[in-house]
C-alpha cells in the first residue's frame, strides 16, 4: 500500500459520510411526511451505507441517525414489519462489529404507544 491508497480511501470515506449527512438533512425537509422520510433513507439504510466509513464513532453515529429517523417514520406509518427489520439490522451490525458501548437507538415515543 502507498500513501496514495490511503488518500483515496480517505476521500471515499468523506464522500460516504457527506452522502449520508446530506440524505439525513434532506429527510428533515419531509418531517411531516413519514412516507417521504422513509423513501429518502431506506435505500441507504438497506445498503448499509455507513459501512463505508472507517471511523467507528462516526460510522455508528450515522448508522444510528439513519435508523432513528427510519424508526420514527415507520412508527408513524404503523409499519411494524419494517421496524422489526431495522432492529434486526442494528443487532446484526452490532454483533458483527462489536465494540465497547454498543447501542441501538431507543424506540421513539410513537412506538411506545
Amino acid at each position: 500500500l502507498t500513501a496514495e491508497d490511503f488518500r483515496e480511501g480517505d476521500i471515499a470515506d468523506r464522500r460516504a459520510e457527506q452522502r449520508i449527512r446530506k440524505a439525513l438533512n434532506e429527510s428533515m425537509a419531509y418531517d411531516g411526511d413519514a412516507r417521504r422520510v422513509r423513501a429518502a433513507l431506506w435505500t441507504m439504510f438497506t445498503q448499509h451505507a455507513w459501512l463505508q466509513i472507517k471511523g467507528e464513532t462516526t460510522r455508528r453515529e450515522l448508522r444510528d441517525a439513519l435508523a432513528s429517523r427510519l424508526l420514527d417514520a415507520c412508527a408513524r406509518l404503523q409499519d411494524e414489519q419494517t421496524i422489526a427489520g431495522i432492529y434486526r439490522t442494528l443487532r446484526a451490525d452490532s454483533i458483527l462489529f462489536h465494540t465497547i458501548g454498543n447501542a441501538t437507538p431507543a424506540p421513539s415515543s410513537a412506538m411506545r404507544q
